[in-house]
């Protein structure tokens, strides 16, 4: 139900060449006014690559707000913040809103071991590129409810953080299986499943 990321955003040689232009980054490099053609462009990637799930739940943004472009390693967070990873395509995520809220991820310190080569870092939680979410995870899948349970400390704190096994979250993830099993056995037709997430969208 939460899956690993396969796909990160990639960058011609002059869209490269225009974040290099914008070092050294600090706190606030990512949202200056000369950052802003290449946010537009990562955000585009992240949204075809993730098909509307959240990195962090895998809930669809429609079931917990819009999606939003989620730094996994904060760029602002002092006394733990680490601008040096503001364009690092393994840092850059679609989460939705409830998940990147100051409720849940917010600035959250994610690291646990910090190494100046992004993929040498180790983290506090699952990571949506890094971790093999099938080792992390395990599912018990009913027609109502779609439990959640953690097989690591990753795992453990990623369900804390996030509450994961949260009742609203629990019966959203099953609403969304059913849908997705009604539009993989029918095969049906856009406004239909439009129609079938407005009736199935989870609130609050």
């Amino acid at each position: 139900m939460i899956n690993q990321l396969t796909q990160t955003f990639t960058l011609t040689p002059a869209q490269q060449a225009a974040v290099n232009a914008l070092m050294p980054f600090t706190r606030d490099t990512w949202e200056s006014y000369a950052a802003h053609d290449i946010r537009d462009l990562i955000g585009v990637q992240l949204r075809n690559f993730q098909n509307g799930k959240c990195c962090f739940c895998g809930l669809l943004y429609d079931e917990t707000g819009r999606g939003e472009i989620e730094h996994i390693a904060p760029k602002k967070a002092r006394p733990n913040e680490y601008p040096e990873f503001s364009f690092s395509p393994q840092n850059l995520a679609m989460a939705c809103q409830l998940c990147n809220s100051s409720t849940m991820k917010g600035q959250y310190n994610s690291i646990d071991i910090h190494n100046a080569n992004y993929g040498n870092c180790t983290f506090k939680i699952v990571h949506p590129y890094l971790h093999n979410h099938a080792l992390h995870y395990r599912w018990n899948h009913g027609l109502l409810r779609v439990v959640i349970t953690g097989i690591t400390n990753e795992a453990k704190e990623s369900i804390r953080l996030f509450k994961l096994a949260e009742e609203h979250r629990t019966t959203a993830r099953a609403k969304q299986k059913n849908q997705e099993r009604l539009v993989t056995l029918y095969n049906l037709p856009q406004n239909t499943i439009d129609r079938i997430k407005r009736a199935l969208t989870f609130r609050n």
